[in-house]
C-alpha cells in the first residue's frame, strides 16, 4: 500500500512513562489486528497478508490457494523503537480494496484502522503534544 502514516509513539511513550518499545509494539499490534479484522474476504489471501516489520516493507504475500485463508498470526516483533515500523498488504489488490472497491469494506481497512488508533494515541497525550 502507498499510504505512508506515521503515529507519534515516542509523544505516547514518554507521557504514559514507559519504554518506546512497549508503546510500539502496542500500537502496532493495535494496526495489525484492526487492519486483518476490517479486510474482505473472499479467499482469504487479502487477510492473510497482512505483515508487520520494523525497518523495511516486508513484501511477502499469501500463497494462491483454492482453499480459503485463515487470518495471519500477529508477529513477533523485535522492536528497537528506533526505526519504522510498517504494516502493510503487498498485494496488488489490497490498494484498491483500500480505496473502497469492496461492499465489505467500503471504507478500506488500513486507513480507517489508522484513525481509529490515532484517536486512541492522542486521548493519552498532553494537550501542548497534540
Amino acid at each position: 500500500m502507498s499510504e505512508r502514516n506515521v503515529i507519534r509513539t515516542r509523544d505516547l511513550a514518554e507521557a504514559l512513562g514507559i519504554e518506546i518499545e512497549l508503546a510500539t509494539s502496542k500500537i502496532v499490534m493495535d494496526l495489525f489486528s484492526g487492519a486483518v479484522q476490517k479486510t474482505p474476504v473472499d479467499t482469504g489471501r487479502a487477510r492473510a497478508s497482512w505483515r508487520a516489520q520494523e525497518g523495511e516493507i516486508d513484501e511477502s504475500v499469501a500463497p494462491e490457494t483454492e482453499a480459503r485463508q485463515p487470518p495471519p498470526q500477529l508477529p513477533r516483533l523485535r522492536i528497537s523503537g528506533e526505526d519504522i515500523v510498517f504494516v502493510s498488504n503487498s498485494l496488488p489488490y489490497a490498494e484498491p480494496l483500500e480505496n473502497g472497491h469492496s461492499r465489505q469494506a467500503p471504507q478500506g481497512m488500513l486507513g480507517l484502522t489508522i484513525a481509529e488508533v490515532e484517536a486512541d494515541v492522542e486521548q493519552y497525550l498532553p494537550r501542548d503534544l497534540k
